[in-house]
């Protein structure tokens, strides 16, 4: 289902007279179009119910108080207009529903009269858990018109209740308790929602739960809790696109398909926490109007969209790493690609891109908190670093981590703040780690075995020995020397880092050496990326550098686009684009050809880190509110032609293994796993599992 994203625009306001105005808080407020060109009621918590229309002595239409109801005895908590029998429903907290029609007689008068014509107090002998209801209000009304018609009543016991209209209203009109819907919610029910096309009644109530119920025997059929643990305030359904739009008092608007308990969109759409008190749609402008306790805004619905808003971590975004079906080497792949996430909530999870589900979930030890994550494809392992100055590899397919140990001489002695892989000549597997200790570790994780020796040994193709290859430890003696991100430059073979004083460090992986230094940002670098020879930097000054590598000298253009400073960088390598995010909510793309902004997507979110998927053209987005957002851009952004390179790896193994029986050459590559065995449905082994099987090994060896 097509999702939305909500834009701001400016809304109208209708100024109301303040003769005959309320005495007390208005509580309830309804426009009926169908009577007198549109008829507004008012209840409030004077007790009193106001009926307003258009003054048709005037010239300027302005509406009037043409008459005020005053047999309830307590704050008005619910009304209903039906415009098929122009009669009104109205609950109070003196516990009683009056129905109000226009007195007979008075037809050629230009302005509307109502009088009560029935008291509705059944509710009240009702027993609920084996006591009677009393002290029971009614606070959520709603018409089911039709042939027969019917009033449902919703309740503070969380019960919903119909009352029925007699066949002959038309000549004397009364109302009789049909029967009780049953106890749905808990708590209060605050809305009643009526959908006649589809048969649906939805309720939203104080337990934190809206519930979709069919309208006829009352079975329930989905049943949503709020996901920020409060209670949703309004409902609206959107008929084209048969969806339900639910607001929240956090400020947080949902979309969901009625038929999934996961929302479609998922969204904060004021800064402050600002409580939706009512939601309106104007389907010709595909527009939602959203009311809260302090102003109204009109944002626009825009369709085509898959964004999503995804809940389950409970702690801010560290890092993300996207996986194309292709990217994924394993045999058991579903073809489906995925995504991993790390938080400071202390987990990693694995998520399927095609239901957002998480697939694996592992926890970190206690004290040992996760500081950032990267993914290594040769060996298809997660490596995160850790404020303990530890370093750990996990495998997700078998729910297993070991920790690389070293010499503590050499190791961090203080947070990892960044970590990265680093594929040294295509065939060994480093993975780099930086610090506040300003210390940098090279750790050889794997190295790919000869096509010759795969095919003769049967191994999984590379030679696992995760081992501290180097360190280099860069100047302590000079202030703000804490390294805060790391990349590496295949081409001239260098590690680069961004330090908190402003430098970025060039260390060559072999030798060690610092190569060069390059200076030019105000404050701290926190964010770098890589294009062949262009280094792109961001900084808590709030620019974007570029650098020349082969020159190792700065470029004049600084990119200036954030109000805050510049979380993560990435290069979008199909279409040139560089992308970069903040603080400040704002994701920003960015043409490589002449450095320009191609497209600003602002959020209301804290941006920290990023990902792309080039076939589905999304960009995955991790936040400091602990949630991932998904934001689909154009392919001429993300991938211009649409390239697909997934595979199915079982068949392409299974035709390797077929040529290989017949002695035919077969080409191997990192994607080839053993392939000797005769049993054809074998599972082969993954040079992963053989890796964290090592490292225990040796790691119980030491003991």
């Amino acid at each position: 289902m097509p999702d939305k994203e909500f834009i701001q625009k400016d809304c109208d306001l209708i100024n109301f007279s303040s003769e005959n105005s309320h005495k007390g808080d208005i509580t309830c407020l309804l426009y009926e179009e169908r009577l007198y060109d549109g008829l507004i009621v008012s209840g409030s918590a004077d007790s009193k119910i106001k009926i307003w229309v258009k003054n048709m002595q005037g010239k300027s239409k302005k509406y009037i108080c043409c008459q005020t109801l005053v047999d309830h005895n307590g704050t008005i908590l619910a009304m209903a207009i039906s415009g098929q029998t122009n009669i009104i429903a109205s609950s109070s907290t003196d516990s009683t529903i009056k129905i109000w029609r226009k007195q007979t007689g008075r037809e050629l008068l230009l302005y509307p009269f109502y009088v009560c014509i029935q008291t509705l107090t059944e509710h009240l002998s009702l027993k609920s858990h084996d006591t009677l209801s009393k002290g029971v209000w009614v606070s959520a009304l709603v018409w089911k018109e039709g042939d027969e018609i019917r009033l449902l009543a919703g309740d503070s016991k969380g019960t919903i209740n119909i009352y029925k209209l007699d066949d002959n209203w038309r000549e004397h009109m009364n109302f009789s308790l049909e029967k009780t819907g049953g106890e749905y919610h808990n708590l209060i029910i605050s809305q009643l929602l009526l959908v006649p096309q589809e048969n649906f009644l939805f309720s939203i109530s104080f337990d934190q739960y809206f519930k979709g119920l069919d309208a006829t025997n009352g079975n329930e059929f989905v049943t949503v809790r709020n996901l920020n643990r409060c209670y949703f305030t309004a409902l609206v359904w959107d008929y084209p696109a048969h969806e339900l739009i639910a607001g929240d008092e956090k400020g947080y608007v949902g979309v969901w398909n009625v038929y999934h308990e996961r929302p479609l969109f998922w969204g904060k759409l004021f800064k402050e926490d600002l409580k939706i008190i009512c939601l309106t749609l104007r389907e010709s402008r595909k527009e939602l109007v959203v009311t809260t306790e302090s102003l109204i805004e009109v944002f626009q619905i825009k369709r085509g969209q898959s964004s999503h808003d995804i809940q389950g971590h409970e702690g801010p975004i560290l890092a993300i790493h996207a996986q194309e079906a292709h990217q994924i080497h394993r045999l058991h792949s579903n073809n489906k690609p995925r995504f991993i996430t790390s938080s400071i909530d202390n987990t990693i999870k694995v998520w399927d891109l095609s239901d957002l589900s998480v697939t694996t979930s592992m926890s970190a030890p206690a004290k040992a908190e996760i500081s950032c994550m990267c993914f290594l494809s040769m060996s298809s392992l997660i490596a995160t670093g850790h404020e303990n100055g530890s370093i750990m590899l996990w495998n997700p397919e078998i729910h297993e981590s070991v920790r690389l140990k070293c010499d503590p001489e050499y190791a961090h002695s203080n947070t990892v703040t960044a970590v990265a892989q680093a594929l040294y000549k295509g065939d060994i597997e480093y993975l780099l780690s930086v610090g506040y200790d300003a210390r940098i570790c090279i750790w050889e994780i794997t190295e790919k075995n000869s096509a010759f020796k795969q095919a003769v040994d049967g191994s999984a193709g590379i030679t696992v020995a995760p081992s501290l290859r180097n360190h280099v430890q860069t100047n302590t003696n000079q202030p703000g020397n804490e390294l805060l991100c790391v990349i590496y430059d295949p081409l001239r073979e260098n590690i680069i880092a961004g330090v908190n004083s402003g430098l970025i460090k060039l260390v060559s992986i072999q030798s060690t050496d610092e190569n060069k230094v390059l200076a030019g940002h105000l404050d701290s670098v926190i964010s770098l990326a890589l294009e062949l020879n262009i280094l792109f930097s961001g900084s808590d000054d709030k620019t974007i550098r570029l650098w020349d590598l082969q020159s190792c000298e700065a470029l004049s253009i600084v990119l200036n686009g954030h109000t805050s400073p510049v979380r993560y960088l990435m290069v979008i390598f199909e279409s040139g684009h560089l992308v970069s995010c903040g603080h400040d909510g704002k994701l920003l793309l960015w043409k490589t050809n002449n450095y320009t902004l191609a497209k600003t997507v602002q959020r209301t979110d804290q941006l920290s880190c990023l990902a792309f998927l080039s076939l589905q053209n999304i960009i995955l987005i991790g936040t400091e509110q602990s949630t991932i957002i998904t934001v689909p851009i154009k392919p001429k952004y993300g991938n211009p032609k649409g390239l697909n390179l997934t595979v199915n790896k079982a068949e392409v193994h299974m035709e390797k293994k077929i040529k290989m029986k017949r002695g035919e050459a077969v080409e191997m590559n990192d994607d080839t796993r053993s392939i000797q065995s005769e049993d054809l449905q074998e599972e082969y082994p993954d040079p992963s599992e053989e890796l964290l099987k090592k490292i225990y090994n040796r790691n119980k060896n030491k003991k």
